[in-house]
């Protein structure tokens, strides 16, 4: 069996940071118009270019006046359109605002720069969305607002909360030629410029509720509905987009957890704001299967022996989040001829290097991981070599696990990622 030396806290490897930390989803605020012939083009690079970041962000479409102000979707809500219009100042179209920036007015409204500079953070809220459709229409929206970690909030009115519904996509065939129109905005439950969300503290722990209800417009496609709720806190250096979420978001915790027997560990899973069913498919060599029915959030599998596990988490719309879990002993012997004979070495911005003094000790494969345990990259050595270098360039910001499998074991270390 092979044995492992990790240089940081196994725990946070195998299962991620998520009971400490969430996620900040880039919130962008995405302006349209059905008649103006620059936006097609534009907002079909945009649709490209956000494919490869599913899960990482919320998007909210508007359609104010401009250029046309007999845009069809812009008269099914001129009020509200019209007020998120005035508050950005956007005086032409196509134009999106990243948490309430701009973010690039050419050609590519969203570069692919701009998002990977985006992605990845942490967000001081999270923010939890669940909605109930009831007859006649009636739409029932709660939310559920956590502080994670502390910020400073000068005073009340400091911060504010938006809901807003939209409708993922929408068939129109529209006089600029475009047919599919996606994440439509609908309406603001709150008001349009936020409610108060004075609730809440700045205090880590701090969790405030409010709940909304809404008579939903006939025509619109509840299959397709989605509702987006975000926070802004107002300060004196301007508005900061603290996070948001959705009631489609969908979120896996898993956590080791510690038996009487120390051989032994239980893995336990909680799913956050999937769609339900679930299908959990575990990968560490043989796959078993496991549904979960609708209603049920959490599942523990008891009585792990020591080893590597995977795991796949699939919700009823066929999205699938995957977790590793880690639960190992130590062997000093062996670990110590592992640390006496591998060394990490960073050689550069985003580049590391290994080196190894006995053939003995020489990697079958060298592999990056990212703290949610998904490969990266993976490389093999030649025969002669007694080096090799592990460029990180055009990744992420964030901490990356390098991980070297050996003939008499696996060595590991941290390596944070800076722009």
């Amino acid at each position: 069996m092979k044995r492992y030396l990790l240089i940081i806290l196994s725990v946070l490897v195998a299962t991620t940071a998520y009971s400490q930390s969430v996620p900040r989803y880039v919130l962008i605020e995405h302006f349209t118009n059905t008649r103006c012939t620059l936006c097609p083009s534009r907002n079909d690079k945009m649709v490209e270019t956000l494919e490869d970041y599913e899960g990482e962000y919320h998007l909210i479409s508007y359609h104010p006046p401009v250029p046309y102000n007999d845009d069809i979707f812009y008269l099914q809500n001129p009020t509200q359109n019209e007020a998120r219009r005035q508050f950005y100042g956007v005086g032409g179209t196509p134009i999106a605002f990243l948490w309430g920036n701009i973010s690039n007015q050419g050609t590519t409204l969203i570069p692919t720069g701009t998002m990977n500079a985006s992605i990845g953070q942490t967000g001081s809220l999270e923010v939890r969305v669940r909605t109930a459709y009831l007859p006649q229409q009636n739409l029932s929206v709660q939310v559920e607002v956590e502080t994670i970690e502390p910020f400073a909030i000068a005073g009340p009115g400091d911060l504010e909360l938006f809901v807003a519904i939209v409708e993922n996509t929408v068939d129109y065939n529209a006089p600029n030629g475009e047919t599919e129109h996606f994440q439509l905005f609908r309406q603001m439950l709150t008001d349009i410029n936020g409610d108060d969300f004075s609730l809440l503290t700045a205090e880590e722990g701090s969790i405030a509720e409010k709940g909304y209800s809404y008579v939903l417009d006939p025509t619109w496609d509840v299959n397709e509905l989605e509702v987006i709720a975000f926070v802004v806190l107002n300060g004196q250096g301007g508005a900061e987009y603290l996070n948001s979420g959705s009631d489609r978001d969908f979120r896996v915790k898993a956590d080791l957890i510690d038996l009487p027997n120390a051989s032994e560990k239980d893995l336990s899973i909680e799913i956050a704001q999937g769609v339900p069913p679930y299908t959990i498919i575990w990968k560490n060599g043989v796959n078993i299967e496991i549904d979960i029915a609708s209603g049920d959030t959490a599942y523990t599998r008891p009585g792990l022996q020591e080893g590597t596990y995977f795991l796949e988490v699939t919700d009823s719309l066929g999205r699938t989040i995957e977790r590793k879990a880690e639960f190992q002993t130590t062997n000093t012997n062996i670990d110590d001829k592992l640390a006496a004979n591998l060394n990490w070495t960073a050689v550069g911005d985003r580049t590391w290097q290994l080196h190894w003094t006995n053939p003995n000790y020489r990697p079958e494969s060298i592999k990056v991981l990212d703290l949610n345990g998904r490969l990266v990259q993976e490389t093999q050595p030649t025969q002669t070599a007694t080096f090799l270098d592990i460029d990180l360039k055009g990744t992420p910001q964030g901490i990356y696990i390098l991980q070297a499998e050996t003939p008499s074991g696996v060595w590991t270390q941290k390596a944070v990622g800076t722009r």
